[in-house]
């Protein structure tokens, strides 16, 4: 339920009384909340824009490099399918082996940072919201790590 209209029933009910919802309150916290908003959709957009072109050359960097034994092998009498099957096994291998080099590096990356830490103080000191503790430690990336790995595998492939 929107705050707009928790805030309409409370006034319905006392209506003598003083209701605000909070971004009336504190309308930095509001401006931070949004701006972060946009600048993970900036992120994502350019960070999807990256990878899907990465993709892209790559599988076609994979199936120009070997353009010339797919026509020898349709030279041969090699089915069409065949071949269809051949290209997918072998991207499939590539997916796979890419994969499981991106799990395993980050898994790594999660054990060295969990033991270490991340120093955020540069990042959040000056900020009132923020706390100032200084280290964030790295908690629960098995699965971040496996979904940049699903991500980044293709990338990988090429």
């Amino acid at each position: 339920m929107p705050i707009g209209d928790i805030l309409l029933q409370y006034r319905q009910l006392l209506p003598k009384g003083k209701f605000r919802g909070w971004p009336e309150f504190m309308p930095d916290i509001k401006q931070l909340i949004d701006l972060n908003f946009v600048c993970m959709a900036l992120v994502m957009i350019l960070v999807f824009g990256v990878v899907s072109i990465g993709i892209s050359y790559a599988f076609l960097i994979f199936i120009l490099r070997s353009l010339r034994e797919h026509g020898i092998m349709k030279a041969m009498g090699v089915m069409p399918v065949d071949t269809a099957l051949l290209i997918t096994t072998q991207i499939g291998l590539l997916i796979l082996f890419a994969a499981t080099m991106r799990v395993l590096a980050g898994v790594t990356a999660v054990a060295f940072f969990s033991q270490s830490g991340i120093d955020l103080s540069a990042l959040t000191s000056h900020n009132q919201y923020f706390s100032a503790s200084g280290r964030g430690h790295v908690r629960a990336l098995s699965d971040i790590s496996f979904s940049v790995a699903e991500s980044q595998s293709f990338v990988l492939a090429g």
